[in-house]
């Protein structure tokens, strides 16, 4: 597999520059001396070993110190910012070009992963504007760039009723199609992973045990790829 060194921004710089003037999230840059909080697209990878990628949301964000620990083996390259879905996000939806974290894995493909993980598709069901043929359209996109790396699928949750504009029907399409697309699933919600001690009070983010269980059966789903 090969190991080549990114030297190229994203597409979606200019987001980027208008949200991070505002809030000083760091996206992009050279590694931050604290995690900005909405985020940041890893342009090095971090570590050496087979190339693992992962692209997500905020519970990536939460998680993201956790995935770097248990896979301290690997090189690891991760996506995640808040409020992003496969079509787009708050800061995002209303830019022209690619999703930023849709740019972020066709970039990412190009490398040759040996593992994609795609923990994405919360902040889709959430918007409550758009059909779920427009999520499973830019998974398809991203999974056809990723032709040749063992696939992650991280389910979302499909019942959040703290969240009275949360779509279930939206959540299970995006599972379904996850599951059809994926080698390998992690079955996420907090009823099967362990209880409500996993999540806050908005019914989606996570506490500080929720962040190292869903970083833990990511990774185990990663060496099951791994070990295939």
């Amino acid at each position: 597999m090969g190991q080549r060194t990114r030297t190229t921004a994203f597409a979606v710089a200019v987001v980027v520059v208008a949200v991070c003037t505002i809030t000083s999230c760091g996206w992009f840059g050279d590694e931050p001396a604290e995690e900005p909080a909405l985020g940041r697209i890893d342009r090095e990878p971090i570590g050496s070993g087979p190339l693992v990628v992962v692209l997500g949301d905020s519970l990536t964000v939460q998680t993201r110190d956790a995935l770097v620990d248990d896979m301290s083996d690997r090189s690891l390259l991760i996506a995640g910012i808040s409020g992003e879905g496969w079509t787009g996000g708050v800061f995002s939806r209303d830019n022209p070009g690619d999703p930023p974290i849709v740019a972020a894995g066709l970039e990412y493909a190009a490398l040759d992963p040996a593992v994609a993980v795609l923990a994405l598709g919360t902040n889709d069901a959430w918007s409550g504007d758009l059909p779920a043929a427009s999520s499973v359209a830019q998974i398809d996109r991203v999974v056809g760039a990723l032709d040749g790396s063992c696939i992650v699928a991280v389910e979302i949750d499909e019942d959040v009723p703290e969240q009275p504009d949360f779509d279930g029907a939206v959540a299970r399409s995006i599972n379904e199609h996850l599951r059809s697309v994926a080698d390998q699933v992690v079955a996420w919600n907090w009823t099967a992973n362990g209880g409500t001690d996993l999540i806050v009070a908005d019914g989606i983010h996570l506490t500080e045990k929720g962040r190292q269980v869903r970083a833990d059966l990511i990774t185990e789903a990663v060496d099951r790829c791994l070990a295939g």
